[in-house]
């Protein structure tokens, strides 16, 4: 498995991202793949956007998000980080009406923008 080959470099934090991903920053890792599938809410797909942001490494990373454009909640959330110039989308993959995600990178003063 994954967590056996990369054992320090892989962390599973389990429940509500709104509460474990800040309280998980204490680790100080950075991610070259980001996936958020959480909560399919606006405000919910917002915060794991911004939150994660922290997260990423800043020569090198992917971040890739679920649902989008199948929930309307989240399709706002990414499209709104596209538009404040937050993320920059790569591609989108619909693989039918109700089923697809994103792609993309975080730009700005963390990251390098490809």
């Amino acid at each position: 498995t994954l967590q056996f080959i990369h054992f320090s470099r892989l962390y599973l934090t389990c429940g509500n991202s709104e509460n474990t991903l800040p309280k998980a920053a204490h680790l100080n890792g950075l991610c070259d793949v980001i996936i958020i599938d959480g909560g399919h809410s606006f405000q919910t797909a917002s915060k794991d956007i911004l939150n994660f942001r922290a997260w990423a490494n800043p020569t090198n990373h992917l971040v890739i998000i679920d649902d989008v454009p199948a929930n309307s909640g989240v399709s706002k959330a990414w499209d709104q980080a596209k538009k404040m110039g937050q993320i920059r989308e790569l591609f989108q993959c619909v693989m039918e009406p109700s089923r697809g995600f994103a792609v993309g990178i975080y730009v700005g003063n963390k990251t390098t923008t490809h």
